[in-house]
């Protein structure tokens, strides 16, 4: 359910919000995940925007290897 859930959400361009994540996983997605989207973010691939997730034009197009980088 987790994969589906960042694949399908992920190709948005409003990407996922933490609150509703947390609420499903029991678990904050930036905190997890933390040390492995930190590269992502530092390339801005991977965007954090308050409440919501999201990736950039660039993270878009490597959204499989964000994933399978994450996971």
């Amino acid at each position: 359910m987790l994969l589906l859930l960042l694949i399908t959400n992920l190709r948005l361009e409003q990407g996922f919000n933490r609150t509703e994540f947390k609420e499903i996983f029991g678990v904050d997605f930036a905190m997890k995940f933390s040390e492995k989207i930190k590269v992502f973010q530092k390339k801005s691939q991977i965007i954090i925007d308050n409440d919501k997730i999201r990736l950039s034009d660039d993270g878009l197009m490597i959204m499989d290897h964000i994933l399978l980088n994450i996971l």
